[in-house]
C-alpha cells in the first residue's frame, strides 16, 4: 500500500497514509483511556478514580495530530512554493490501485464511524466521541485526497491542486483536533458545570428533605464528570446523627446521576454570609 501511494507522487495521498498510519497510534491510546475509564480502579492506588485518563489521553492525541498536521502543511507549501518559483513542478501520477486502496480505506473508516455511534450510544466517554470525531475526520480527508488526487494526475496543469488539497485537508484536522484538545484541557482544569445540570441538582435537593435547606451549589468538571459540592442548613436541634444520615442519603442522591463522579455535602446550622474556604 505505502509503496503504490509514494509512487503516485500525491502529496496528498500521502500524507492521508501518514494520517492513518499515525491514527494506529492515536487510537491505541484513545482505546486505553476509555479501557482504564470503564474498569473500576484500585482504590488504594487511585482514591478518586481513573477517569481523568481519558480526557489527558485525549489530548495526548490531539497534539501528534497537530503535529504531523503542522509538518504536513509545512511540506506541502514548499512543494507549492518549489512548483511555482521553479516551473517544474512534481506532477502527481495517475494510479488505479492508489485510488483503489484509498477507497476502501475510506469504506473501513465509514464502518469505524457507524460502530463508533452506536458505542457512544451505550457510554458518553470522551475517548470513544475523540475516536469518532477522528474517523469522521479521516472519512473526510481520504475522499478528498482523492478527489484532488485523480484531478491534479489527470490535468498536470492544475498540478497544485494536489499540495493545495494537502493543506486543506490538515488545516481542517488541526482545527478538529484543537478544538477538541480545548475543550478536554478546560475539563482537566475544572470548568464550572452548566446552568441546566446546576438546576437538576438544584430541584434533587430541594425535595430531599423537608427539614434540609439548600445553601450553595457547586459543580464543576473533574474530568468528563462533574464534582459536586453542596452546602446544606439544617436545624440547629437536629441531631448529628439525623444531619449525617440524610446528607448521606443526599450525596448518594447526587451520586446516582449521570454526569457526577463525587458528590460531597456539608451541613451547616446557619448560612454563611462568607466563602468558608480560605
Amino acid at each position: 500500500m505505502s509503496i503504490v501511494v509514494f509512487t503516485s507522487h500525491s502529496l496528498a495521498l500521502i500524507s492521508a497514509l501518514m494520517e492513518n498510519m499515525v491514527d494506529l497510534l492515536v487510537q491505541g491510546l484513545l482505546w486505553y483511556a476509555n479501557y482504564q475509564a470503564s474498569h473500576a480502579p484500585d482504590m488504594a492506588k487511585f482514591p478518586a478514580g481513573t477517569s481523568r485518563f481519558e480526557p489527558i489521553l485525549v489530548v495526548l492525541s490531539a497534539t501528534i495530530m497537530s503535529m504531523l498536521s503542522l509538518i504536513v502543511i509545512y511540506e506541502s507549501s514548499m512543494r507549492l512554493h518549489d512548483g511555482f518559483t521553479s516551473g517544474e513542478p512534481d506532477v502527481a501520477v495517475m494510479s488505479t490501485a492508489a485510488i483503489a486502496i484509498c477507497s476502501s480505506a475510506v469504506a473501513v473508516k465509514v464502518g469505524l464511524v457507524a460502530y463508533a455511534s452506536y458505542a457512544l450510544k451505550q457510554s458518553a466517554s470522551s475517548s470513544v466521541k475523540a475516536i469518532q470525531q477522528d474517523n469522521i475526520n479521516d472519512t473526510v480527508s481520504n475522499a478528498f485526497a482523492i478527489i484532488v488526487y485523480a484531478v491534479a494526475a489527470s490535468y498536470p496543469s492544475v498540478w497544485y491542486l494536489d499540495p493545495a488539497g494537502a493543506i486543506v485537508i490538515f488545516l481542517g484536522i488541526l482545527f478538529t483536533w484543537v478544538r477538541t484538545a480545548k475543550e478536554q484541557v478546560l475539563q482537566l482544569v475544572g470548568v464550572s458545570a452548566s446552568s441546566e445540570f446546576i438546576d437538576v441538582v438544584k430541584e434533587l435537593c430541594e425535595s430531599h428533605h423537608s427539614l434540609f435547606e439548600l445553601d450553595i451549589v457547586r459543580a464543576y468538571h473533574f474530568g468528563n464528570k462533574y464534582l459536586v459540592e453542596l452546602e446544606v442548613v439544617a436545624p440547629a436541634t437536629m441531631t448529628v446523627k439525623q444531619a449525617h444520615d440524610v446528607s448521606l442519603q443526599l450525596q448518594f442522591k447526587v451520586e446516582q446521576l449521570e454526569d457526577v463522579e463525587r458528590a460531597f455535602v456539608h451541613v451547616d446550622y446557619q448560612t454563611r454570609a462568607y466563602d468558608e474556604h480560605v
